[in-house]
């Protein structure tokens, strides 16, 4: 009796030890295809979304976009709309860029920019176009002023909630001339395979015929919407068309980042409600309006030694931006200059700045720097002087 009770018992626990086998690679096998349905594009589970809150600053396209905007840019143009001072740029120097619907494309403007940065003429052409520039992925859209942060905004959170394999830049996307934006919609998202509620609530409008390069999915359909003031959102596990939320704040997380912590003390001055976290290493959280990320992610000075009369010469192209003390003890520190006087006067070391400078030596740098602040900036010898 005791050896069948002993052989009955340990029976009972191979059959139980052989079910919880089963049942452990039954889960596992759940979870696999969950995770395959997600990073295929099938569904959007919000765990997974708060893992990839990546920035979309990080995309190559981005990167390159950088680049095209510091190229100099002299040009003169009489007589012609918006619109085609818009696509001539483009077409000249390599850019993309959108104009909302809500701005006149037929606005005829005297445009006229000299040894500026691609950058700063576009700037200078939305003034005058009573418009404001921001950065969708790898196209600037001119948004009427007021506007921009929360386009800009609102595209950030859709490529956040976007599977990986869908983040990356897809296939060129065009369309003819006198085509609706809801049938482009409706094209767009069945060549991407994805479905979209309430194209039918947008309102009708005939397009010119144009053509989307290099960018994410979510970079296209942002645009397309961002003119009615809609955006998407994932509801239900289904992509619904909404009004555009006010609110401007984002975050993202950015690797191999490395913050001088007298430029972040300057960026939080600038953007008070803005964060940014360092959990570890070069890992950043970012919590701020896209404008705020940007500034802080933008490269320092880049420094080219371009060959001159069989010489070298130092040249210095970027943007300084911040307040002029910070700024200026940087710029002794990389010297290995003193400044004078030290400390300077607080409504000195209080003024702001936001300048952009191409190819310039130290001292054209500093001559520069003085006066688009009002002061005299000068280099001698080991010492920088402010007067």
């Amino acid at each position: 009796m005791r050896l069948t009770t002993m052989i009955a018992h340990q029976t009972y626990e191979i059959e139980w030890k052989s079910i919880r086998r089963s049942s452990r690679r039954i889960c596992s096998l759940c979870v696999l295809i969950f995770y395959l349905a997600a990073i295929t594009g099938f569904i959007f589970p919000s765990f997974l979304i708060a893992e990839q809150a990546a920035s979309p600053l990080n995309l190559s396209s981005v990167a390159d976009l950088r680049k095209k905007l510091s190229q100099e840019c002299t040009m003169l143009k009489q007589n012609m709309t918006s619109y085609e001072i818009l696509r001539e740029i483009g077409n000249v120097y390599g850019v993309q860029v959108w104009c909302d619907r809500r701005l006149d494309p037929d606005r005829v403007l005297q445009f006229r920019v000299s040894q500026k940065t691609v950058e700063g003429a576009l700037d200078q052409l939305a003034t005058q176009m009573d418009a404001e520039v921001v950065w969708v992925e790898n196209i600037l859209y001119f948004a009427p002023k007021g506007e921009g942060a929360k386009i800009e905004a609102a595209y950030w959170k859709l490529f956040q909630i976007w599977p990986l394999n869908k983040r990356k830049a897809g296939e060129d996307f065009e369309w003819p001339e006198l085509s609706s934006p809801s049938q482009i919609i409706a094209d767009l998202a069945k060549k991407s395979g994805v479905a979209i509620e309430g194209t039918e609530d947008i309102p009708h409008d005939l397009w010119k015929g144009g053509k989307l390069t290099d960018c994410s999915i979510a970079a296209k359909l942002s645009l397309m919407l961002a003119g009615f003031d809609r955006t998407l959102v994932l509801e239900k596990q289904k992509l619904k068309i909404v009004p555009t939320s006010p609110e401007i704040e984002v975050s993202a997380r950015t690797v191999n980042l490395k913050v001088d912590p007298t430029l972040l003390k300057s960026w939080q001055s600038k953007w008070p409600s803005a964060q940014a976290k360092n959990p570890k290493g070069a890992e950043w959280i970012l919590i701020g309006p896209p404008q705020a990320h940007r500034e802080l992610l933008r490269p320092p000075l880049t420094k080219s030694v371009p060959p001159k009369n069989g010489k070298s010469a130092k040249k210095i192209s970027g943007r300084l931006q911040g307040l002029l003390g910070e700024l200026l003890t940087q710029l002794a520190e990389a010297e290995g200059a003193l400044l004078d006087p030290n400390p300077l006067p607080e409504k000195w070391h209080r003024l702001q700045v936001d300048l952009e400078v191409k190819d310039v030596t130290m001292d054209e740098l500093f001559g520069q720097l003085g006066t688009h602040v009002g002061l005299t900036i000068t280099k001698m010898d080991k010492t920088i002087r402010v007067r």
